[in-house]
């Protein structure tokens, strides 16, 4: 394979479903250890902080691939085959933790539901994370018109013109003042990203000193964003949590870091695991859905739960790695009832 990576457009893809196994690990990190002195000291936004443009990159490469198998595709058919299917993968089982972590809080800690309705409404939903449903719908919406512009006008005028409008809005959000809950729960802070998924799909991943020179821009980007004082205003909204996660950064997500996550996934064929990590990426869903329950519980009842006490630090960890351990359960007992089937 060498420096070249390319997707496949006619089979299932393993590398995808390790990328989102990754993708969710880091997140499950992410959300154990926030922005803390131990997440800064490993410079967490190079890798765990990128989950989510991961899961944004595996979904534009996904969408492309149906138009590339389906060269008659109309957008029309596009939403109407896939939205329903969108709406019970995506919506249902996110209402449904919405639902739980109502009851849950409603039982354990306090009574007051319309606290938690307006919280909601205004933020977009319960949990660390939950702004990523209504972004992935977005996303959903907005692929087609990106995939027209690809095929339209060729790549360099649709990165051009994308990247302009990428970086229009965030000048827009950071002139105008933007509350950093709205500006998370906007797709549009990552259709960048989605043009490069598209052209990778198209054109695979290959090591180049042009694609080399990218992501070590968007490395420095990171770094400069996430760990100095520096101000890129306006065209980069400073928001807490998403430092780094800007347009010039996903040259580096696109090309240099799905390079190492395939490297990982190599060196994980060897030591006989990556399989496992690819379950986690098949099943990543329900690990983001059991995730925004157990944060969201586990925070509203230790409200010191980054005090750094070794106590606290261990139940958080214990707590919030349910999610993986049931995936791990689902995995073993899968390789469990196909062994049955073949003996």
């Amino acid at each position: 394979m060498g420096n070249k990576i390319f997707y496949h457009t006619d089979c299932h893809d393993r590398l995808i479903d390790f990328v989102k196994g990754i993708a969710i690990i880091g997140v499950i990190l992410l959300h154990n250890l926030g922005h803390t002195a131990v997440s800064n000291y490993l410079f967490f936004n190079l890798w765990v902080g990128m989950s989510v443009p991961l899961f944004i990159y595996v979904q534009s490469i996904n969408t492309y691939r149906i138009y590339k198998n389906s060269a008659t595709i109309k957008i029309q058919d596009y939403f109407r085959k896939r939205t329903w299917k969108m709406t019970k993968r995506v919506l249902v089982p996110f209402v449904v933790s919405q639902l739980l972590i109502i009851c849950l809080y409603c039982l354990l800690i306090d009574n007051n539901v319309m606290r938690l309705v307006k919280t909601i409404f205004i933020s977009g939903g319960l949990g660390p994370g939950s702004y990523y449903p209504w972004v992935y719908l977005q996303i959903f919406a907005l692929l087609p018109v990106v995939i027209w512009l690809y095929k339209s006008l060729g790549p360099i005028r649709t990165f051009l013109l994308v990247g302009g409008a990428n970086i229009l809005f965030e000048s827009i959000c950071s002139i105008l003042g933007c509350s950093e809950v709205a500006f998370r729960l906007l797709a549009i802070r990552y259709i960048f990203l989605t043009v490069c998924g598209i052209h990778i799909m198209q054109n695979g991943v290959h090591i180049t000193k042009t694609t080399l020179t990218g992501s070590f821009l968007g490395m420095i980007f990171i770094m400069a964003d996430s760990y100095t004082t520096l101000d890129f205003f306006p065209i980069a909204f400073k928001c807490y949590g998403f430092q780094g996660q800007h347009w010039i950064a996903y040259f580096y997500v696109s090309y240099l870091l799905i390079y190492i996550i395939r490297l990982l996934q190599r060196f994980f064929d060897m030591l006989k695991v990556s399989e496992l990590i690819e379950y986690y990426g098949k099943d990543s869903y329900t690990i983001f859905v059991l995730q925004l329950i157990v944060f969201w519980i586990f925070r509203s009842l230790h409200y010191d739960s980054y005090d750094f006490s070794f106590r606290t630090f261990c139940f958080t960890i214990s707590t919030t790695l349910l999610p993986l351990v049931w995936s791990t359960y689902e995995y073993i007992k899968q390789k469990h009832n196909d062994s049955l089937r073949t003996s």
